[in-house]
């Protein structure tokens, strides 16, 4: 569950297909489908325009829920079984996630759809992401579930 600027609440579920909207006031709830049918996110954060950018666990990829157009729009990470858990968005033009299975930091470049993978320095089961725009570039924080670890990446260019 994670709540954007208007007071509505996002939903996603591993296995539930869809991301879903509840208006805080109303409590009216509006389903949005992705785009082939399967697959589901399992944690994620909003940016500063509302999106919602999740980890697209089942589907191997990174997803985004756009409220403006009321699309998702889903990419595959490049290493199969990355299986993506969280996934966030820097407001500048990367997109990060981590998942829990294949021991990789993914960063997503959105202008150029490109992808760059940061091996991890050990074995890493990722369940929460951070990104920190504290300088040009921005830092990405992860946490390892079972080895009581936390990394920081710092990537050196674009």
């Amino acid at each position: 569950v994670v709540a954007n600027s208007k007071n509505q609440m996002y939903g996603m579920h591993m296995t539930n297909p869809r991301i879903w909207i509840t208006d805080g006031k109303s409590l009216e709830t509006a389903w949005f489908e992705f785009p082939d049918g399967g697959k589901g996110c399992r944690r994620g954060h909003r940016d500063s325009q509302d999106r919602l950018w999740c980890g697209d666990f089942n589907g191997n990829g990174l997803a985004m829920f756009d409220p403006a157009t009321k699309k998702i729009t889903d990419w595959k990470v490049p290493t199969e079984w990355t299986r993506p858990y969280d996934a966030q968005y820097d407001d500048k033009q990367y997109a990060w996630t981590a998942g829990m299975d294949a021991d990789l930091a993914v960063r997503f470049n959105t202008k150029t759809n490109e992808f760059v993978e940061y091996l991890l320095p050990h074995p890493t089961n990722v369940r929460h992401v951070e990104v920190r725009n504290d300088s040009k570039l921005s830092t990405f924080w992860l946490g390892n579930q079972h080895g009581n670890t936390i990394t920081k990446i710092e990537p050196l260019s674009e």
